[in-house]
């Protein structure tokens, strides 16, 4: 087994016993939250290409008009990657990359493929794990903890523009800290530069301006009445509609499937859609996603109990995958 395989084994099965517990404690299913603002990738521009983390590499699927991903890849770039996790672009097309074996966030120059190197290298304080950056080129990050979970703590980067000087090491600004949780699972930030970090619980925290006031998260969203047991990371928002999308524990005699999910609503109150898909590892027991990402057609996810990324259709009900591709970490649709 390598590096890369047997880490995300002991993620998933650690992820697992987090959950369960979670699903377990009083109160866990109690409550009702606010909304938040869409995703800095929704916008006018339909997505042309689905990205996906896949350890020493990142790769690229061109999509069909409909949104649906090609079967084979159109791009990669290697760049000295040892276990790609977390992937973003920045408003000048920047690709940023978080690191599983390595100690940082490695930053490519629009355009690079192949063995190109990057522009510069964020280093942290351990191995790079789920990552998120906005239009301006903030990078906020978490590390491994334990060697397969990401930790609570939020590294917050400044950009880095211009040529460095050799003896200049870009440090964090600050640090954003929960003290519920000891995980976070997924990041993801807004159009307005708004930060959403999702433990492995039924919150999601909203960081309006996670650069300047970062003390404490000023929204909590959390499950809806009919959402079953409980919501959880990934999270995304369409690239169309500007929902959000994440998973759910659904209260049903097969027990929880990692592929259901559930689709809010963030301009009016309607209870969340959901969707019933298979089991993320297809035998009928727990399911463990790490990335997730949705058009108007398609909703997308890689899994760390099976290996794959897995493409359904959007919509509610139950369903059978139309595409299954090559397992990886991190996805997310561009432009």
């Amino acid at each position: 087994m390598n590096i890369s395989l047997a880490r995300r084994t002991w993620r998933a099965a650690a992820l697992l016993a987090w959950m369960m517990t979670l699903a377990n404690a009083p109160g866990s299913a109690t409550h009702i939250g606010p909304r938040h603002n869409i995703d800095q990738r929704s916008g006018s521009s339909p997505p042309t290409h689905l990205y996906e983390a896949q350890g020493g590499s990142v790769v690229a699927y061109s999509l069909a008009a409909d949104g649906l991903p090609m079967k084979a890849t159109d791009w990669q770039l290697n760049g000295g990657r040892r276990d790609a996790y977390g992937i973003g672009f920045d408003g000048a097309g920047d690709l940023y990359v978080s690191d599983g074996l390595l100690n940082q966030v490695r930053v490519y120059a629009p355009g690079a493929s192949g063995d190109d190197l990057p522009v510069r290298t964020i280093p942290l304080p351990g191995p790079g794990c789920t990552m998120a950056d906005n239009k301006a080129g903030y990078v906020f990050v978490t590390v491994l903890i334990g060697g397969f979970l990401c930790g609570s703590t939020v590294y917050v980067y400044a950009p880095v523009v211009g040529p460095l000087s050799e003896a200049w090491v870009p440090q964090p600004i600050h640090a954003i800290t929960n003290t519920k949780y000891a995980f976070f699972f997924d990041l993801i930030t807004d159009s307005q530069g708004r930060l959403y970090a999702a433990p492995a619980s039924t919150d999601i925290y909203v960081y309006n301006d996670p650069v300047n006031e970062w003390q404490f998260p000023n929204e909590d969203l959390v499950k809806k009445p009919d959402d079953g047991q409980d919501i959880y990371p990934p999270i995304a928002i369409g690239k169309d509609d500007g929902d959000l999308y994440m998973q759910f524990a659904p209260f049903r005699p097969r027990g929880w499937g990692g592929g259901d999910h559930a689709k809010r609503s963030l301009t009016t109150d309607k209870p969340d859609v959901l969707s019933y898909t298979r089991e993320c590892n297809g035998s009928g027991g727990f399911g463990i996603e790490n990335g997730l990402a949705v058009d108007q057609n398609y909703l997308m996810f890689t899994c760390w109990s099976e290996s794959g990324l897995f493409v359904y259709h959007n919509l509610p009900g139950h369903q059978e995958p139309v595409e299954v591709l090559p397992g990886g970490i991190g996805i997310l649709l561009w432009p």
